[in-house]
């Protein structure tokens, strides 16, 4: 019974989602599915997932199979399958939803249809860590497609007009010495990017600092950087590890960067200043601003992801899950779909409303039954024609 509801819940469309549909006070979570999405004889993981601009399917990447996998939402059906030569570092869905990147150590960037059907590849100097597409989808291959590598390279790629089986390099920039994690704005004026400097140490060695800066995609320029980033202390002194994963929040004010110094940083956009800061005893790996801007869910090292209230950095609520190496929310926010390491997994879980648990109705806010109403187009609840309308369009049918 229960997996019939789930499967009628995720395969319906839902174009206008509301803020309104989750608690703002605690995320009430139910578990849908999981599938193994890394298969090696060895060690597995689940480095970076995707969720469709429709909802209704997502991807994953292996690391030690090599292998991107589509799978269907509603039910966690394996759709295709797709085999680079080495790991999968990073994958991404179009904007318009109809093709797949994915980027890894084989520094070539694949381009698949969403049948999984192979049509481009765009090979690089260096292994390929972080991808993006823009927010535009008005060309046939969805926008423009934005690569980090492992030189500390951003490159951006422009698709030929009306076809995505070549791509054309619009620009790059140098931003460090690896880049982990790739977030656009809305309006691809600017994006957020984190990854880390190698530092080499008087003793031997080198050492990893994180960095976090936002990139002016027209002129290819990094306008701001992100800072303090010192967390962890080591022998050597103060560190800030290298970070791991950065997002806007919802209304793009805000930065999240988690990383390896144990700690997530919040900045504000148009400061540039740090304005909170969570250490949850555990290498980070995944930050994720919630769509409605109720919550921020970090995930790591730890045993389970935790959800913060996004204002006040509180933690609300513990999902307990193996180690998390990404998060990836659906666009209306009801679907949370994860990676995990030391297992192969890739996780479903559905985010569920309250809102005919609350009584009475805050001011401003529509109730159950309002919006019911507004989405419904039962024949019940349309207005009657009179007899006199009625009437009237027979006798027109007559005379004609």
């Amino acid at each position: 019974m229960f997996a019939l509801l789930a499967l009628s819940v995720l395969s319906q469309s839902d174009a206008t989602p509301r803020p309104e549909f989750y608690p703002a006070d605690r995320p009430l979570l139910v578990p849908i599915w999981n599938r193994v999405a890394d298969v090696s004889p060895g060690l597995r993981s689940v480095e970076s997932c995707a969720i469709s601009p429709d909802g209704t399917w997502c991807v994953a990447g292996g690391k030690f199979g090599y292998a991107v996998s589509a799978w269907r939402t509603a039910d966690g059906h394996r759709l295709w399958r797709g085999i680079h030569q080495s790991e999968v570092e990073a994958v991404a869905i179009s904007s318009n939803g109809r093709f797949v990147a994915s980027g890894a150590e084989d520094f070539t960037v694949a381009i698949w249809t969403r049948e999984g059907k192979a049509v481009s590849s765009i090979e690089l100097s260096s292994a390929i860590d972080a991808l993006a597409w823009s927010n535009a989808d008005e060309t046939f291959a969805g926008g423009d497609l934005f690569v980090g590598d492992e030189d500390g390279v951003l490159h951006i790629f422009s698709p030929a007009q009306d076809t995505a089986n070549r791509w054309i390099e619009a620009g790059s920039v140098s931003v460090g010495d690896t880049i982990n994690s790739i977030d656009v704005a809305g309006d691809d004026a600017t994006l957020v990017v984190g990854g880390n400097l190698q530092i080499a140490s008087p003793r031997g060695g080198r050492h990893y600092d994180g960095f976090v800066r936002l990139v002016d995609i027209a002129t290819r320029r990094v306008v701001k950087t992100f800072g303090p980033l010192e967390s962890t202390t080591t022998p050597q002194g103060t560190r800030s590890g290298s970070i791991k994963s950065v997002r806007f929040s919802h209304d793009e004010r805000r930065i999240a960067a988690g990383g390896f110094g144990e700690a997530v940083h919040v900045f504000d956009v148009a400061s540039g200043e740090r304005v909170g800061l969570i250490n949850p005893g555990w290498r980070v790996e995944a930050v994720e601003f919630t769509p409605e801007g109720h919550h921020l869910i970090v995930g790591g090292h730890g045993e389970a992801l935790h959800w913060y209230d996004a204002e006040t950095l509180t933690l609300v609520h513990q999902q307990p899950a193996i180690r998390c190496e990404y998060i990836e929310l659906s666009r209306d926010g009801r679907l949370v779909l994860t990676g995990h390491e030391d297992s192969g997994l890739l996780s479903l879980t559905l985010r569920a409303s309250d809102l005919q648990r609350k009584i009475g109705t805050p001011p401003g806010q529509a109730s159950y039954h309002e919006l019911a109403d507004q989405q419904l187009d039962n024949r019940d609840l349309k207005e009657p024609a009179s007899a006199e309308g009625a009437g009237g369009g027979d006798q027109g049918a007559e005379n004609e």
